[in-house]
């Protein structure tokens, strides 16, 4: 018994969900075909199982077989409404039945959902004028006064019987309407068109509501998967008219669900997460450009909230607003979205980073110090192999506004072309004692032969050197300096002058003894080199290896 009652309680909330979907859309609109297709599909599948699907519409709930299968008051508008408001007492599917009588079912109500829509005529006439073969259902004709309510019945052969008793069946022909009860006084006439303005001008969001608590309502995943695709699609047309108040009923009231851990199987959570990513992606967010271009201040705290709740997928099309921000207040806007993104997702940015081209670069560079520094460094050290000398320098300089290179890495960009980038380099490795970073220099000054118009980066290399090294590079610095060759261009040399630069800057007891050794040279050109080392005079940067 409980397993019938919760698959027809499922199958009563597709029912609904499709009703919804062809009140809301145009006929043949895709969303409400693909929804009365897929009730179809899960009717045909209950009545196999079962034989007939019934639901008894009562006021204020909906029964099978007894059980509440749906409690609370009808909204107006809604297929439920329609059915209890024309007095329908019960409904029923049989076997056999087809998408189109579904699909004709549905128009019906959508047709009489309002009471004024068809003067001439009335749901339970339409619906019996149709005379489903499938579908049998028990009306209630409704009479006022001391009337009372008859039954009348259309049963599945077709028939329409009438159990009204002749006393009772109409009012009298004699009876004479007043003229006077048919003309509106003029307060009628004010609330009658502030009802025709409350129904023009309702708030063509309200049925989200009904969407998102669905969502709580299905336990299979067909039907999770089509309230998703209804609200992606329509996250994208309230995106594209600017309706910002239904996109963020959408996003909030997604999260709001996943947050609060009220969805029981674990596929559904992976469903939520998959609709976030979709309406995350460019086709769905392609308008931000244009609105973007156009917005107002008073709208722009809205757009925020729906940017900051978006997936972090998005950062490569949230980004391309950095481009087109008309001021400051935009532009932070951007940056602490992006900056959120890459907080909960450190590699959002990696396809934007990838394929930046130089106005892109020197737009996100700016903001990587804000986000996670391992994040931030990853893709610094991504921008400082970029093709642009600007953006290069700047993503060096950013670097070393705060942590210290990642040694063996930056040392990769020794010999970038930009003079200022080497020189960058070289300071930042410069900041502290380094084995690692001691180690790459004094391998690169002994393996590589440098031409004479590198003479100044070369004594940047040792002025390096003997700043982040140790008692180990003395030996190297020493044989340098002392090299038995005291020809008038190898004295020139930036390698004779550096070994002596760095033994200067190691301010060490060992590279001191190696100093004052060199002080007391006999070769007056050494001795020279030495005071000029250590501040003693300029260092004449001429000559080459």
């Amino acid at each position: 018994m409980t397993k019938v009652l919760d698959d027809t309680r499922a199958l009563f909330a597709h029912l609904l969900l499709s009703g919804k979907n062809v009140f809301l859309y145009p006929d043949g609109h895709s969303i409400s075909e693909n929804s009365i297709r897929q009730f179809h599909k899960k009717l045909e599948s209950f009545l196999l199982q079962y034989g007939v699907f019934k639901v008894d519409i009562e006021k204020d709930r909906v029964t099978s077989q007894g059980e509440n299968i749906s409690a609370g008051p009808f909204e107006e508008g809604t297929p439920m409404f329609t059915l209890f408001r024309d007095g329908i007492k019960w409904l029923e599917f049989s076997t056999g039945i087809t998408e189109e009588e579904v699909r004709e079912l549905l128009n019906i109500m959508k047709r009489y959902k309002l009471l004024s829509s068809e003067p001439d005529g009335d749901f339970v006439t339409a619906l019996w004028e149709k005379r489903f073969s499938h579908i049998q259902y028990e009306a209630a004709d409704i009479f006022f006064g001391d009337q009372t309510a008859d039954i009348s019945q259309f049963n599945q052969e077709g028939d329409y019987t009438d159990a009204r008793k002749d006393d009772s069946s109409s009012v009298a022909e004699e009876d004479v309407i007043d003229p006077a009860l048919l003309v509106l006084t003029e307060r009628e006439r004010e609330e009658l068109q502030a009802m025709v303005l409350l129904e023009e001008t309702a708030d063509d969001s309200s049925h989200l509501f009904v969407l998102l608590d669905s969502l709580l309502l299905y336990d299979d995943e067909e039907s999770f998967r089509i309230v998703l695709d209804v609200m992606a699609e329509e996250f994208k047309n309230f995106l594209a008219g600017r309706n910002f108040q239904a996109c963020l009923i959408i996003l909030e009231g997604v999260r709001h669900i996943m947050d609060n851990g009220r969805l029981g199987a674990s596929w559904a959570g992976r469903l939520m997460e998959a609709f976030l990513i979709r309406i995350s992606d460019g086709e769905h967010l392609k308008p931000l450009e244009d609105i973007w271009l156009s917005m107002q201040v008073r709208q722009v705290g809205i757009l925020a909230r729906i940017l900051q709740r978006l997936h972090p997928q998005a950062a490569p099309h949230v980004a391309l607003l950095l481009l087109t921000s008309t001021s400051p207040q935009f532009q932070v806007i951007v940056e602490d979205t992006l900056v959120s993104y890459v907080n909960r997702n450190a590699d959002c940015l990696y396809p934007l980073i990838a394929s930046a081209g130089e106005k892109m670069a020197t737009r996100l560079i700016p903001i990587l110090p804000k986000v996670d520094a391992d994040a931030a460094m990853k893709y610094l050290m991504q921008l400082v192999r970029h093709s642009s000398v600007a953006v290069r320098r700047l993503a060096v300089k950013t670097i070393a506004q705060g942590r210290k290179f990642p040694a063996a890495e930056i040392f990769k960009l020794i010999d970038d072309p930009d003079e200022e980038v080497r020189r960058l380099i070289l300071r930042q490795l410069s900041l502290e004692r380094d084995r690692t970073a001691e180690e790459l220099l004094l391998r690169y000054l002994q393996n590589n032969r440098f031409k004479a118009a590198r003479s100044g980066h070369v004594l940047e290399c040792f002025k390096a050197l003997g700043r982040c090294g140790s008692p180990n590079s003395v030996p190297y610095l020493r044989k340098i300096l002392f090299r038995r060759k005291w020809t008038s261009s190898f004295l020139r040399s930036p390698f004779r002058r550096g070994a002596a630069l760095a033994l200067a800057a190691l301010k060490i007891p060992e590279s001191d003894q190696v100093i004052e050794e060199a002080r007391r040279s006999m070769h007056p050109g050494l001795r020279r080199i030495v005071r000029e080392a250590c501040g003693d005079g300029p260092v004449r940067r001429r000559g080459g290896q």
